[in-house]
């Protein structure tokens, strides 16, 4: 099998050598190009790269700095073509597993669109924390519902065939939105997703990363009063948050509506999907989303922060 490994770069000179190691001694490694955009980096993440390039299969890519999304969608879009049999996504600063592309191409035994996904291992700066990213019965990407309103498919433990591919490629998004926020939309709604429930990632949590889970986010109160002063902490951000135009649910709308994935909705789900597209722009859409019984957060913190932001109009 063919394999193309997409990955954005930005000042990842500190751990960038481990994670490109690390993909290329893999058991099935023979047939590898890691696709890199780098995104505006200052220090020397591009020279080590291209000094790396020496020794393995990297095709890179220097770009202004766009932000991890379009660089992401850079990749996707203008840089990878579909000439491979399985694309993996990376982040800079992680560590695979020496058999994690093994384990997935067995689960890529099929002609029809996949998704494969598996747990990880936190890794806090450069130590084993014996912490994991999704909890033990993790089940959110079985339901569009879930998917759509709160799950999350991270995008460095994924990957997808090149029948998903193509179907990706078929309509490419308006507004930023990252690629893990929608790809395994699609993927449920076009084909399947499949669960490696085993870490075949070492996710590293540090200071200056990028995207992805902080190190606040590993620190769960464990008291009544830990939990209310952590829902209470930041006002102000969480406010100003309410304001921030969001399109993370209306671009998603749109590309499920233009790339006709709404064949197995029911009425419900495709009323939800129709009205996000103009909830910026019709009050009457507004209102159709928030009695629509599907539009609820993960929390009920959740559901009230969408609500509010559907009202104004900001989402």
């Amino acid at each position: 099998m063919k394999i193309a490994v997409i990955m954005s770069t930005y000042n990842g000179q500190k751990y960038i050598e481990d994670q490109i190691k690390s993909i290329f001694d893999n058991k099935l490694s023979d047939d590898i190009t890691l696709y890199v955009r780098d995104d505006g980096s200052t220090d020397n993440t591009c020279a080590m790269l291209n000094e790396m390039s020496k020794n393995f299969h990297i095709d890179l890519t220097v770009g202004n700095n766009m932000g991890y999304k379009k660089s992401f969608e850079k990749l996707v879009y203008d840089i990878v073509s579909l000439d491979y049999d399985i694309y993996y996504f990376a982040d800079q600063d992680d560590i695979w597993h020496k058999d994690k592309i093994a384990v997935f191409q067995h689960e890529f035994n099929c002609l029809s669109p996949r998704l494969v996904f598996s747990n990880a291992e936190l890794m806090i700066n450069s130590q084993l924390s014996n912490q994991f990213l999704y909890e033990e019965n993790y089940d959110i990407w079985k339901s569009f519902q879930s998917l759509f309103m709160y799950g999350n498919i991270y995008g460095m433990a994924m990957a997808i065939n090149k029948e998903l591919m193509t179907i990706i490629k078929s309509d490419r998004p308006v507004n930023s939105i990252a690629h893990d926020n929608w790809i395994p939309i699609v993927a449920h709604l076009s084909g399947d997703i499949v669960y490696v429930n085993k870490p075949l990632v070492y996710y590293r949590v540090h200071d200056k990363q990028q995207i992805g889970v902080s190190s606040s986010e590993l620190i769960k109160p464990t008291t009544l009063l830990g939990k209310i002063n952590k829902i209470f902490a930041h006002p102000f951000d969480k406010i100003a948050l309410l304001f921030k135009t969001d399109t993370f649910f209306s671009e998603r709308a749109r590309l499920i509506d233009e790339m006709r994935l709404t064949k197995n909705l029911t009425h419900q789900q495709i009323s939800l999907i129709t009205n996000l597209k103009e909830v910026r722009h019709s009050v009457f859409s507004r209102i159709k989303v928030l009695v629509n019984p599907l539009f609820r957060g993960k929390t009920p913190y959740y559901t009230v922060r969408y609500v509010i932001k559907v009202v104004i109009g900001n989402l």
